[in-house]
């Protein structure tokens, strides 16, 4: 819009003083004056009493803008107020102009809630934000506390299957995974399957290396039920 406009202004410049028709590319001055040129237009159709009455250097105790100290500047364009209004900026950077809720980058009307409306509608940005939830975990049981050697109380379970090669032949395993309770170190025994056997015999290779548990723990798994 900005760039539409400042071909315009410049159209109707050129039509005003022929001699001094300018071709080239728009210039910066050009640019902010085409801005300057909204901005005033907005600012005149939203706030034309508040404006006018900048103007006569009063404004209303009763005005929504009174808490944000507005003031007109040489330009002709209501400014936020504040400590820097001496800086001399350039056009588009000095203190931020009050415009209608429709313009972009000036200061605007009930800026607050007019970003947390859209933001409650956008869906990506309420997922991407989302609060998750904080469930509250259940204690540990007291064999997962206790200081004690490793192993006193294990937990087991299958994993698998694996395919081992012996030969020219593919075997299938299962590991049977014992897990200290206490440390959370871990303890492999390969089986041929999942059967009771099976899991007796692994078992008594795990006592004779990590010696007998005091606590064992296991699932529902038809192995485990002897």
């Amino acid at each position: 819009l900005a760039r539409v406009t400042a071909w315009c202004l410049r159209f109707a410049k050129n039509c005003r003083h022929p001699s001094k028709q300018r071709q080239e590319e728009l210039t910066i001055e050009e640019l902010n004056e085409a801005e300057l040129y909204w901005i005033k237009t907005v600012q005149n159709k939203t706030f034309r009493d508040e404006k006018s009455l900048l103007m006569k250097g009063k404004l209303s105790e009763n005005s929504r803008l009174i808490h944000l100290t507005p003031f007109i500047d040489e330009f002709g364009v209501m400014r936020v107020g504040g400590r820097f209004t001496a800086i001399k900026f350039a056009v588009s950077t000095q203190t931020s102009c009050y415009s209608a809720k429709q313009t972009q980058h000036h200061g605007l009307d009930h800026s607050r809630s007019a970003v947390k409306r859209v933001l409650r509608r956008c869906v990506v940005f309420r997922k991407e934000n989302a609060r998750c939830l904080n469930q509250i975990m259940a204690p540990l049981p007291k064999n997962r506390l206790v200081e004690t050697h490793a192993f006193d109380s294990v937990g087991i379970d299958f994993a698998g299957p694996l395919y081992v090669k012996e030969g020219r032949t593919v075997t299938k395993i299962y590991i049977c995974l014992f897990t200290c309770m206490a440390t959370r170190a871990i303890h492999l025994e390969p089986t041929s399957d999942m059967t009771a056997q099976s899991f007796l015999a692994a078992f008594r290779r795990f006592i004779s290396r990590r010696g007998k548990p005091s606590v064992v723990q296991t699932d529902n798994f038809r192995t485990f039920k002897l």
